[in-house]
């Protein structure tokens, strides 16, 4: 459960950032990408808690297959909304943990 935090800090910081920018909040695509966000930030957040463990390369499998669906399948993200998520869930592990 504590893992879900960064991600969720990350997926709020997104949120916040598209609406800034005019976007409404919960609105699809877009810049930064909140799924790769919020799916970064659990991931690292299982990383640095529990090491690379099975779920950790679980949680990396789930963070692939979503960013290989956002960008292959609906097209509503560009390579740099994606990076620019993962960054942002990296960056939400780093200062809350």
């Amino acid at each position: 459960m504590f893992v879900l935090i960064p991600g969720l800090a990350a997926w709020l910081a997104s949120q916040l950032f598209k609406l800034a920018n005019g976007q409404k909040f919960l609105d699809s695509g877009g810049f930064p990408s909140s799924h790769s966000a919020f799916l970064a930030g659990v991931s690292s957040a299982v990383y640095m808690t529990e090491g690379a463990t099975s779920l950790f390369w679980v949680s990396v499998a789930v963070l692939l297959v979503v960013v290989h669906d956002i960008k292959a399948f609906h097209g509503r993200h560009s390579w740099k909304d994606i990076v620019v998520g993962l960054f942002l869930g990296v960056l939400a592990s780093v200062l809350l943990l």
